[in-house]
């Protein structure tokens, strides 16, 4: 997932640096000169990467996940379908290949109905889309300062 968007980007820019903590996450690149076509066509692969599912699939995947999972006994109809509404609304905010590993990864670990905060860090959507985010702010300052 992220790796290969990380291997596209170099094959275009090849001496990219990536930069990591004493605990190895990565805190950021660094993006040497190179032909602003090189840049662009880059910075577009990690955007590409960066696309959401659609609204209606983050509903109908909850919806799916609420089958498997245990809820609520409070969980009614309609606080079930707002707190599907208001989770596929944050996870609208995330590449769509990572929420679907999320879901997966979610199904398979958890018992009960999760939070935002569940599908952030035991579905390992943080951890995943901070290599991405960072790459393309990296870019962007990049070609801002070409």
């Amino acid at each position: 997932m992220t790796r290969s968007v990380i291997a596209s980007v170099t094959s275009l820019i090849p001496s990219t640096l990536e930069q990591h903590t004493k605990d190895f996450d990565v805190k950021g690149y660094v993006i040497p000169d190179a032909p602003l076509e090189d840049l662009q066509k880059a910075l577009m692969r990690v955007e590409s990467s960066m696309i959401p599912l659609p609204m209606q699939e983050l509903e109908q995947r909850l919806t799916a996940l609420a089958l498997v999972l245990m809820t609520g006994k409070d969980f009614d109809p309609k606080f079930m379908a707002a707190k599907r509404k208001a989770l596929a609304q944050e996870l609208i905010n995330y590449p769509a290949d990572i929420v679907i590993a999320a879901f997966d990864s979610i199904k398979r670990s958890k018992k009960f109905w999760p939070t935002l905060a569940e599908f952030i860090e035991d579905g390992n959507i943080g951890w995943r889309y901070r290599p991405r985010k960072l790459l393309r702010d990296a870019l962007k300052k990049k070609i801002d300062s070409v």
